[in-house]
């Protein structure tokens, strides 16, 4: 009886230890890909949605990713006061950038905060419930828009985010598409296809098509500057 209780004691606490000691965050990868340097697969985000009213909760998110003190300022100056839907870390060891994000509601607007290097600078995403293939036409040609739209099925109530930072004037340079999680394996030959229209560099692909395989997509951003640049979003598990 003493050992079925100890056993059954042992167990909760595990339990308990298990369900409160693990992170509640959404871990996402993503790979850009340009028209002169290769890929960069050293992008990562850390996504957390619960309890973000209580300071203790954000100052411990802060430091668990050992966040910059800059950019921390920058959070509790202008973003610490909003309602917060959900608190982004993104870093790119690639490039010595890192940038602090939150969300104000699901699908809504983002506002975020860049250190690239010394620098820092403002971004937000605005968010786009039902957006029009007409915009991305204009964007990047309609032959490039119809392809993009093809190739991964796009339909019209598809949500999208445009972005506009402070480093190009606040001047519309991406597009954000939502995807319905595709598994990336399933998806090599579209993924190539539009890289290549894109005149993107696709050197060792396929490596990281065969390393990620069985990853999800969940965004595919567009951006323009004096090429288009294409990144990929996408996490180890499927949402359910």
């Amino acid at each position: 009886m003493i050992i079925l209780f100890i056993l059954i004691l042992s167990l909760l606490i595990y339990y308990i230890y298990y369900i409160y000691s693990k992170d509640d965050v959404v871990i996402e990868r993503s790979i850009k890909f340009t028209h002169s340097k290769p890929y960069n697969n050293d992008r990562i985000i850390y996504a957390y949605t619960d309890n973000l009213d209580n300071d203790k909760t954000v100052t411990n998110i802060f430091k668990k990713h050992n966040v910059d003190d800059k950019l921390v300022y920058f959070y509790n100056n202008m973003f610490k006061s909003m309602y917060k839907y959900e608190l982004i870390y993104g870093v790119d060891k690639n490039t010595n950038v890192s940038k602090v994000y939150v969300t104000t509601n699901q699908y809504d607007t983002i506002y975020g905060v860049e250190k690239r290097n010394d620098k820092y600078s403002m971004r937000y995403y605005k968010g786009v419930e039902k957006f029009k293939k007409l915009e991305l036409d204009t964007f990047i040609g309609i032959d490039k828009s119809s392809l993009f739209y093809t190739l991964f099925n796009i339909k019209e109530e598809t949500i999208v985010y445009k972005k506009y930072d402070q480093s190009h004037n606040y001047k519309l340079n991406s597009y954000h598409f939502c995807i319905d999680s595709y598994k990336i394996n399933d998806y090599k030959s579209q993924i190539k296809s539009l890289l290549t229209n894109y005149n993107c560099n696709i050197k060792n692909i396929d490596k990281w098509l065969n390393t990620y395989k069985n990853h999800y997509i969940y965004w595919i951003g567009i951006t323009k500057k004096d090429a288009l640049e294409v990144t990929i979003y996408y996490r180890k598990e499927k949402e359910t």
